[in-house]
């Protein structure tokens, strides 16, 4: 068995149209009555690997996820929603894989990874909103915990090693099923 645990944080501001920046005024005239300005987001991934022989690894990864937008409405909105904030948290989509190093030459190695996600995240998270200020609305997708589906996860990993450097690079992909 192997234990890890990871740590993301992620950051997302200002609007753009291809590559022209835009002001909130621009997205406000574009008819947008409300415009998220800061998104951040944080994953705390738990992470349980078995290991059934030199080539083949069982992963589980567990994510616990909080997530807060800071919103500017439109002029004309109710005073309540000028500027306001959204935030969830729970248990995001479950993680399992099985992996298998399909290539190994000294200290260069390829691992392929077949994978999926279970919808073990909500999606039917609620706050308060521009649509009804009196009770709380679902929130928008980006906000919700979960995608609502099984996602297939293939990756493929090349890593190298050395006395005193590590390298590598992956390509992963998710592929929604419903």
């Amino acid at each position: 068995f192997r234990f890890g645990y990871e740590y993301i944080q992620a950051r997302f501001e200002g609007y753009q149209s291809g590559t022209t920046e835009l002001s909130v005024a621009n997205v406000f005239a574009a008819g947008f009555p409300v415009v998220p300005k800061e998104i951040t987001q944080e994953a705390h991934l738990f992470k349980i690997d078995y290991e059934l022989s030199d080539r083949w690894a069982l992963n589980l990864q567990i994510p616990l996820i909080r997530q807060s937008t800071f919103h500017k409405g439109a002029p004309g909105l109710p005073p309540a929603f000028h500027e306001f904030t959204i935030e969830t948290q729970g248990l995001g989509d479950i993680g399992l894989s099985a992996s298998y190093m399909a290539w190994k030459k000294g200290n260069h190695a390829v691992v392929t990874d077949a994978g999926l996600s279970v919808p073990t995240g909500s999606i039917d998270e609620k706050g308060r909103t521009p649509r009804d200020p009196t009770m709380d609305t679902i929130v928008p997708y980006t906000m919700q915990l979960g995608s609502g589906t099984v996602d297939l996860r293939p990756a493929i990993t090349y890593f190298g090693t050395s006395d005193w450097l590590d390298w590598g690079t992956r390509a992963q992909g998710n592929v929604r099923l419903g």
